[in-house]
Parts: C-alpha cells; sequence; structure tokens
C-alpha cells in the first residue's frame, strides 16, 4: 500500500513539472488591441449642397490601403459640375503631403452618389499625427473638411485645424475645367447691394480682372490673422453703383470688399531686395516707392508657418525709396537649416501690395525674380 501511494506521488509530480514547464515556455498572449475609431461627417451647404463622409481615424500603416465611404448630394436648384479630393496632410502644418483621390462629376438636380474610396498611403510616411481632408469644388463655392488620424502606432495628436489648413488644401484641389467668375460676381453685387441696401439691379460690372494674389488673405489682411502662405488665383472685380466704384478681390466663392484707402495706385509697389542671416542677425532689405516714412511690416515664415516670435508690428519706415528691417535672435531663435523659410512684406492697412521672399540656410539667398 505504501509503494502505490509513493508511486501516485511521482507521477503526480512528473504532471506538475510538466505542467509548469509548458506554462514557462508558452508564448504570453499579447493584450487586446483598440479597435480603430470611427469618425463620420457631414455638410449642407445654405442652398442645398450635401457632402458626407466617414472612415476610421487610426489603424494605418504606412504604404498601407484604406478605404473611405464619400456620399456627394446636389439639393440645389442648378447642375453641379464639380470636383472632390481626397487629402492628406502634414500634421503640424497646413501642407498637403498628398493628393490620395481625386475626380470631377456631374450632377443633375436631385442627383447624389456614394462611393467607398480605396487609397493607398505612402511608403515613406513617418508614424504620427496627420490630417485627413477632402475638398469639394462646386460653383456657388467649395466646402472643405479636415479630420485628425494617426498613422502607425503612435501617441501624437494633430494641431487644431485652422483656416490655413483649409485654404492649403483648397489649393491643392484643381478647379473644375470651365469654372467661370460669374457666381462670384453674383455674389459680390449681391453683398454691394446690400451695404447700399440697392436692388442688385441697380449695380454694373466694370470689369473682372484675373490676377494671382501673394496668399489666402486675398491681398485684404485681417490684423492679427494668420493666413496660408500660397500664391491664390483669384479676380479683382469692380463694380459701379450712384456714381461710384467699388472693388472686390475674390476667390472660388470667398470675396472680400476692399476699403477705398486700400485701393493701390497703379505704380504702387513694395520690393525685397535680400535676406541675410549673420550670426545672430537677420536683414531684410528692399525698396519702395510708396511715401517717405510709409511704414513696413515684415513677417517670416518657417515651412509654412508664421511665426510668432518675429517683429510682425515693427514699423519698418520708407527712407528714399528705400527700406531695411534688423531683427536680433535670442539662442532659441537661431534659423535652422533644411527648413524652407519666407518673409513677407507688406503695408499695414494700405494698398494691396506686398512681397514674398523665399530662402533657406543651405545657400546664399538670392534675389527673387
Amino acid at each position: 500500500m505504501k509503494r502505490k501511494s509513493t508511486f501516485i506521488k511521482q507521477v503526480t509530480f512528473v504532471l506538475s513539472l510538466t505542467l509548469m514547464l509548458i506554462t514557462a515556455c508558452a508564448t504570453p498572449t499579447p493584450p487586446p488591441q483598440e479597435p480603430p475609431q470611427p469618425f463620420s461627417a457631414r455638410s449642407e451647404s445654405a442652398d442645398g449642397a450635401i457632402v458626407a463622409w466617414s472612415g476610421f481615424t487610426s489603424g494605418y500603416e504606412p504604404g498601407g490601403q484604406a478605404t473611405f465611404d464619400i456620399t456627394i448630394q446636389n439639393a440645389t436648384d442648378q447642375v453641379w459640375h464639380g470636383r472632390f479630393c481626397l487629402q492628406l496632410m502634414d500634421g503640424q502644418s497646413p501642407r498637403v503631403i498628398t493628393t490620395l483621390a481625386q475626380r470631377p462629376f456631374s450632377l443633375e438636380l436631385g442627383l447624389g452618389f456614394s462611393e467607398a474610396i480605396e487609397v493607398q498611403f505612402p511608403e515613406d510616411l513617418e508614424e504620427g499625427a496627420y490630417g485627413l481632408s477632402t475638398a469639394v469644388r462646386r460653383p456657388s463655392g467649395p466646402m472643405v473638411d479636415l479630420i485628425p488620424i494617426q498613422i502607425g502606432e503612435t501617441e501624437e495628436t494633430r494641431q487644431v485645424t485652422t483656416q490655413q489648413d483649409m485654404d492649403a488644401s483648397l489649393a491643392a484641389c484643381p478647379p473644375v475645367e470651365g469654372e467661370g467668375p460669374n457666381a462670384i460676381v453674383e455674389l459680390a453685387k449681391a453683398d454691394l447691394a446690400q451695404r447700399l441696401d440697392i436692388d442688385p439691379d441697380e449695380i454694373t460690372v466694370q470689369s473682372v480682372e484675373p490676377t494671382e494674389f501673394p496668399d489666402a488673405s486675398l491681398g485684404v489682411p485681417e490684423p492679427g490673422t494668420a493666413y496660408a502662405q500660397v500664391v491664390t488665383p483669384g479676380y479683382i472685380i469692380d463694380l459701379a453703383a450712384a456714381g461710384q466704384t467699388y472693388r472686390y478681390h475674390a476667390s472660388d466663392a470667398r470675396i472680400v470688399a476692399v476699403p477705398e484707402a486700400q485701393n493701390a495706385p497703379p505704380d504702387a509697389r513694395i520690393t525685397i531686395e535680400s535676406v541675410e542671416v549673420i550670426a545672430t542677425q537677420v536683414i531684410v532689405q528692399g525698396s519702395s516707392n510708396l511715401p517717405a516714412e510709409t511704414c513696413v511690416n515684415v513677417e517670416l515664415w518657417a515651412d509654412g508657418v508664421q511665426q510668432a516670435w518675429w517683429p510682425t508690428d515693427t514699423c519698418v519706415p520708407v527712407k528714399q525709396g528705400n527700406w531695411r528691417l534688423v531683427v536680433v535672435l535670442e539662442s532659441e531663435q537661431a534659423l535652422q537649416p533644411d527648413v524652407q523659410y519666407m518673409v513677407r512684406a507688406y503695408q499695414p492697412g494700405g494698398p494691396d501690395i506686398a512681397a514674398t521672399f523665399p530662402f533657406d540656410l543651405s545657400a546664399p539667398p538670392a534675389l527673387s525674380p
């Protein structure tokens, strides 16, 4: 009986030891991953254009594929010849990295479509936070939306969406062929009619001239507002009413009334002639035919982002047709290589003129054409 008990104990010991070895060698079960968070967004314009899209905010990999659903409906009173663009935007600046998908479309009144858009992210993306943007062009004005997303394993979050993001997204979405200024002119007439409390039929269109504005402010910057530094195609519209002329600047469906004080003389100009970086100083020099002692303000942009520490409120007076700004840099403000810089000079509250000058530290700055 004693020998049987000993045998049972030995078998039990061997089984326990085997179970311990199996448990020790087993591959630990990884913790369950959180499922990607879905998003769904819908925009409807005042005239009945509807754009809805959905997908996920995470779960993507560099070089990986993804599917997004987009729905566009035409509940307006006119045929919609448009284009939609799906874009990947930088995580910290208003810059489109790549257009993932785009195509034109045409919708009769009351019609629409829903489509699953399959895209592939670039192979060379770094893991981190990005923006996913839709820009939809239409006759009476664009519709732009942006959703922050994460690619790869990251805890980064994208900066708050700004008007600069919207402007950059729209600038990277080509206009529909045949788009003209008629709708924009009508918007300008309606705005002027409301301001003057008259009927739009009492307003005459004097001229509509295509132009390119140096940035997204359309040449009429508001104090304290930063604008995307992208060349923005648009129009200069002159309207006449009650014996006076009124000027508007326009791009897509955005119109800006130009104050009388900002209607520039035909030959008014500001020019940036050089940017020199010496140790702890940046020297910006230029010329202008504006009256003597007229103030010129200068901004500094780095990779498309305006630098808040730069003294934008400093008045640089025009003297004998020239102006010069010297900025002393603190240690934390030193300019860096491999960064695309740009200075912008303008007359605050004055004529609709400005100059831009791109440069970097890889080579001496050269005079822009």
